[in-house]
């Protein structure tokens, strides 16, 4: 994985983290695992999630 985080705040069962992701269109899928939910904001590029539950 191509990515970088930094942990900006937490508290008694979450967290918020800034994340930077520099992969690319040619590099390889990789598989990414969320012990609980997750919200993504996109600044730059695309992002595309796929799950048992569907894609986004």
């Amino acid at each position: 994985m191509t990515a970088t985080a930094h942990l900006l705040a937490s508290g008694p069962g979450w967290w918020v983290s800034d994340i930077v992701c520099t992969a690319g269109p040619d590099d390889r899928a990789f598989e990414e695992a969320h012990p609980q939910h997750c919200i993504a904001v996109v600044r730059s590029g695309s992002f595309r999630y796929r799950s048992t539950q569907g894609s986004a």
